[in-house]
């Protein structure tokens, strides 16, 4: 997981990444700058920014083993939690804890109606 060091260096070099709302154009103009940042970061594919929102299949990235630095960034804020159908669901209605890390995958959903 790329996390913060990715997010300052995005805004060091693309600062107009770094507001709030920025047009979806503005991805597309600097495509090729936001993946060669991704990639120089260790990311693979497709930086994120710059991914079809309508590919059906996803990024191979969209699922993943729960790491310690996934679930200190994820699932600590819900430790305890096992039946929550917010932002969060175990199908498993396990409570969360760091069992979690190495047995359980963390999964991007993104659906609209």
């Amino acid at each position: 997981m790329l996390g913060d060091r990715y997010q300052d260096v995005l805004k060091q070099e693309l600062p107009d990444f770094a507001k709030d709302y920025y047009p979806a154009e503005l991805a597309k103009l600097h495509k090729d700058a936001l993946d060669k940042l991704w990639h120089g970061l260790g990311g693979t594919g497709a930086n994120p920014l710059t991914r079809s929102a309508y590919d059906h299949y996803g990024a191979d990235d969209d699922a993943m083993l729960v790491s310690p630095p996934l679930y200190d960034r994820f699932l600590k804020s819900v430790a305890g939690d096992g039946d929550s159908f917010g932002d969060f669901v175990d199908l498993d209605f396990e409570e969360v804890d760091e069992s979690f890390i190495g047995r359980k995958w963390l999964v991007v959903v993104d659906y609209h109606n």
